[in-house]
C-alpha cells in the first residue's frame, strides 16, 4: 500500500510540476533553421523521434503527416536518431512519401539529450507555453 500511495505521490507531483522545454534552434534536412519557440507562436507543436530502422516509427510517421495536414496550428517536427550516415536514408525516407511535417536529423543527439529520449519511437506534445502534456 505504501509503495501504491508513493508511486500516486510521485505522478501526481511530476504533473503538478510541468516540464517546460527550454528553446532550441536546430537544422532541418532541407538546410532551413527551425526554432522551436517560434513554432509554439502558431501552436501545440508535437515532437516525434523516429529512426529508419524503426517499423512501429515508420507506421506512425503517415499519422503524423495527416495530424500535420489537417490542424494548421499543430507543428510536427520528426527527429530522426538515425547515425550520421544514414542521412541520405532519412531523406529518402522522407522525400519518397511526400511527408509534409518537419524533419530534423539530431546527429549530435542533441535533442535526445535536451529531452532525455533514450528510444523510440517517443513523441511529446508540447503545448503553446512549452509545457509536454
Amino acid at each position: 500500500m505504501k509503495k501504491t500511495l508513493l508511486i500516486i505521490f510521485t505522478l501526481s507531483l511530476t504533473l503538478l510540476l510541468a516540464d517546460r522545454i527550454q528553446d532550441f534552434t536546430v537544422q532541418d534536412i532541407d538546410g532551413n533553421q527551425v526554432n522551436f519557440y517560434e513554432k509554439l507562436m502558431n501552436g501545440p507543436v508535437i515532437l516525434d523521434f523516429w529512426a529508419t530502422w524503426c517499423k512501429p516509427c515508420l507506421k506512425e510517421l503517415p499519422h503524423l503527416n495527416a495530424i500535420a495536414s489537417k490542424y494548421e496550428q499543430v507543428t510536427v517536427i520528426a527527429i530522426s536518431v538515425d547515425k550520421p550516415r544514414k542521412a541520405a536514408d532519412v531523406r529518402t525516407t522522407i522525400k519518397s512519401n511526400q511527408f509534409k511535417f518537419i524533419t530534423v536529423h539530431d546527429t549530435s543527439q542533441q535533442l535526445q539529450k535536451l529531452l532525455n529520449v533514450t528510444s523510440v519511437p517517443r513523441t511529446i506534445i508540447v503545448d503553446r507555453e512549452g509545457e509536454i502534456k
